[in-house]
């Protein structure tokens, strides 16, 4: 199932950027690491958290444990992100706040971020669903201020 909150935040539009200038302006890698290792390690059950850019390519990632593909879901998520964009403004819906997919074995929560970049929040079967938007939201938040 695939759930689309086109207004859970509010964003103004923003020019367009690739995700090689982020470094140049904003966060060293490590303060993206940073941000990333302490999303996953407050949110019980999160696999995995990525940062990408709309192309799918990442930027910044942090597992907990191995057998996590975080560049496979990152890929899937920023192709997923791309065609609901498109589809929102297909549809005069405005801009997309978040992304869900839900599935068996887990969930994905994708975030649009300025500057054409998303944040990508794997959660377990196990996880609260609630706290870990919560965290991610913060997360993206953080990001957006930084970027």
């Amino acid at each position: 199932m695939v759930r689309w909150f086109p207004n859970s935040r509010i964003r103004q539009r923003r020019k367009r950027s690739n995700h090689r200038t982020l470094l140049k302006r904003g966060m060293a890698p490590s303060d993206l690491q940073s941000v990333l290792d302490s999303l996953v390690s407050r949110v019980a059950g999160a696999r995995g958290a990525i940062l990408v850019g709309r192309d799918g390519v990442p930027i910044a990632r942090a597992s907990r444990g191995p057998g996590v593909d975080l560049e496979a879901a990152g890929a899937g998520a920023g192709l997923l992100l791309r065609e609901t964009l498109a589809a929102a403004e297909r549809l005069g819906q405005g801009m997309v706040g978040e992304v869900l997919l839900e599935a068996e074995r887990g969930t994905v929560a994708m975030i649009p971020l300025k500057n054409a970049c998303c944040l990508c929040l794997l959660l377990g079967p196990d996880a609260v669903l609630g706290r870990g938007l919560f965290e991610a939201r913060r997360a993206a938040f953080a990001l957006d201020q930084s970027l």
